[in-house]
C-alpha cells in the first residue's frame, strides 16, 4: 500500500543501560551518558533529507514538537522541546540539554536487596540533575555531589573536573538552576480524574511517591 512513502518513522530509545560502567548495572542511579545518550533516527516519507546528520545536542522531548511541525499542526501547546526538522530546526538556538532523576525507588530497592552496601554516593537517596553543552557535562545532586566532565576529551565521564574548575561549575550550576526554576505547575490534568488502578500502577513504577 506504499505506507512507508506516507509515514514518518522515528527510531529511538527511552534510556541506555549500565553494564558495569561506573560500577553500576541496570538503568538506574545515575545521569551518565551511558544512560542518557541514545540513538535517534528519523526517516521522512519518500526518504527525503536522507543522510542529514545533526551535530547539535538534542533531547527526546524534541520528538513531539518535531512531529507537530511535520504535520503542520497549529497547536498552541506549551512544550519544552524544539523542532528538529531540517526546514525548521529550532534546537540550534538552544545550546543546552537537561535531565533529572529521583533515585529514591532504586536506592530503596538496593537497600532491601543489599543491606550492607557502603554509604558511597551511588547508593544515597537523592535527586540528580544535569546540564550539558557541546563541551561540558555537569551533574548536580541533593547530597552535595558535584561532577563536571569534559565531554570532548572524556566521553566516558571517568575524570571529575569539578574540584579543579570552580568557575565552570558555578556557570553550569547557574544555568541548571535557571532551567529548574523556569517551570510552572501544569494545569493540563487539573480537572482530570485519575483512577485508583492507574495511580497504583504509577506508584509501582516509581512515578508517584
Amino acid at each position: 500500500r506504499n505506507l512507508l512513502d506516507n509515514t514518518l518513522v522515528i527510531f529511538t530509545s527511552d534510556h541506555g543501560e549500565h553494564f558495569g560502567d561506573h560500577g553500576l548495572m541496570s538503568h538506574e542511579l545515575s545521569l551518565y551518558d551511558v544512560l542518557l545518550h541514545v540513538p535517534m533516527i528519523i526517516r521522512f516519507p519518500n526518504g527525503r533529507n536522507s543522510g542529514t546528520r545533526i551535530k547539535e545536542t538534542v533531547q527526546t522531548i524534541d520528538i513531539f514538537p518535531s512531529i507537530l511541525h511535520f504535520l503542520k499542526s497549529e497547536s498552541k501547546l506549551d512544550l519544552q522541546g524544539f523542532s528538529l526538522l531540517p526546514n525548521s530546526f529550532e534546537r540550534k538556538n538552544h545550546l543546552y540539554a537537561f535531565s533529572e532523576y529521583n533515585n529514591l525507588r532504586a536506592a530503596d530497592k538496593m537497600e532491601r536487596r543489599f543491606p550492607n552496601l557502603p554509604p558511597s554516593p551511588p547508593w544515597r537517596k537523592k535527586v540528580l540533575k544535569s546540564v550539558r553543552s557541546a563541551d561540558w557535562k555537569f551533574i548536580w545532586a541533593t547530597d552535595g555531589t558535584r561532577e563536571l566532565y569534559s565531554i570532548q576529551n572524556d566521553p566516558y565521564e571517568k575524570f571529575n573536573l569539578a574540584p579543579s574548575n570552580p568557575e565552570e561549575v558555578k556557570k553550569m550550576q547557574g544555568i541548571l538552576g535557571k532551567w529548574s526554576s523556569s517551570f510552572k505547575p501544569s494545569s493540563f490534568y487539573k480537572n482530570e480524574e485519575i483512577s485508583r488502578e492507574a495511580l497504583d500502577e504509577l506508584r509501582a513504577l516509581g512515578y508517584v511517591q
